[in-house]
């Protein structure tokens, strides 16, 4: 029983470690070290070099299945001539039964060599049974929380009323037309929420809280320019991507790190759409503030892309405050330079043998690898 298990689980625990720990990590450290270069640059740029970083993560596994594999540098040599004539040596050995009493002592030295490299791997698929119970227990939760939050994101929205303050659709429209959004955008308010969000990829939806009533105009203003640049941009579904990479690379902690950098420029981004627009930066750093603050005895829903919320509310206002910033939208060009930059990186990275890269890997990685790369498993498990 436990042999089965060991061949079922070494291969999917195989594509998981060289995933998460490994293809992942060199990709996000290629697209922290592209988004370094690139920190002149205006925060919409930036965030569409971490948007293709997390569509590659997810696409990674699926293209990894689909694609030849290819190694870089020597690969590992696992069995050497030398051992494979070894082996052949035992095998004659055993089977044609030379003369005298070390026959019976050959026997018995192979059977214990098989016995421990059997108690060696199935010792090895015990510990990989373990961690592949503790991976999916964790993506299992993660996910289960996030659909949690989208529901109740979508019980606020569905209770929330529209027409209390039409000033607030009549200042949408002509934002909507100027950022050419054709899609039906809804404008609630709920009493249910701390500060204002966007959700929603066909129907989209901008909920503000119950205090937009005691707001001055120029924060309705500078808040709706910021919440259709969600819109816009398409934000939401990127960040339902990004939390589901999150729950499914979840003990990779670059891939956190690398959420909290690409939800900074992503709300980055929005705020210099505000700013381009005729609200001055210290205003608007002012309403980031009390919006914040508004947070403390409220919801702040996380299956949403809220305006005031973290990560780096301090790096934020001194972002707005600094007028000498690049605050210009992603243009088309770099936009498909960004899209041919992920396919020429994604590819290879996807198809890339990590198993067998370095001639120096421990024995019992070594036997790790060689149940995950060849027939030998079966063989080894069978003795």
């Amino acid at each position: 029983m436990m042999d089965a298990v060991v061949r079922t689980i070494m291969p999917v625990a195989g594509v998981i470690v060289s995933h998460i720990l490994l293809r992942a990590t060199v990709l996000l450290c290629i697209a922290g070290l592209v988004a370094l270069v690139m920190k002149r640059a205006s925060a919409a740029d930036r965030y569409a070099v971490w948007s293709v970083a997390f569509v590659a993560l997810i696409a990674l596994p699926v293209l990894a299945l689909m694609l030849p594999p290819w190694h870089l540098g020597q690969v590992a040599r696992l069995s050497t001539p030398t051992s494979t004539s070894s082996q052949s040596s035992e095998v004659t050995t055993v089977g044609v039964a030379p003369r005298g009493g070390s026959t019976t002592a050959a026997v018995v030295a192979a059977a214990e060599r098989a016995d421990r490299a059997t108690r060696e791997v199935l010792g090895v698929g015990a510990v990989a049974v373990a961690l592949m119970v503790m991976w999916l227990g964790g993506a299992a939760l993660m996910l289960v929380r996030l659909l949690l939050h989208m529901a109740r994101v979508s019980a606020v929205t569905l209770r929330a009323p529209e027409g209390r303050f039409p000033d607030l659709v009549k200042l949408a429209l002509p934002i909507m037309e100027h950022l050419g959004i054709r899609r039906p955008v809804r404008v609630a308010v709920s009493d249910q929420v701390s500060q204002p969000f966007s959700w929603g990829v066909d129907n989209p939806v901008v909920v503000f809280p119950e205090s937009v009533g005691e707001w001055p105009a120029d924060r309705k203003r500078s808040v709706m320019w910021h919440e259709m640049a969600h819109v816009a941009r398409l934000d939401y579904p990127l960040h339902i991507l990004v939390e589901v990479a999150k729950a499914l690379y979840w003990p990779n902690p670059l891939v956190w790190l690398a959420a909290r950098r690409m939800a900074m420029e992503r709300e980055r981004a929005c705020d210099d759409m505000a700013l381009r627009n005729g609200t001055s930066a210290g205003d608007y750093a002012t309403h980031l503030l009390d919006i914040a603050r508004s947070q403390i005895d409220g919801y702040a829903p996380v299956g949403a892309t809220t305006m005031a919320g973290e990560p780096g509310l301090v790096e934020r206002v001194r972002y707005v405050m600094n007028e000498r910033l690049d605050r210009s939208p992603l243009g088309r060009d770099r936009m498909l330079l960004t899209a041919v930059l992920a396919v020429v990186l994604a590819l290879p990275l996807a198809s890339l043998d990590v198993v067998a890269m370095n001639e120096t890997i421990p024995p019992t990685v070594q036997c790790i690898c060689l149940l995950y790369t060849s027939d030998a498993a079966d063989d080894l498990l069978q003795v």
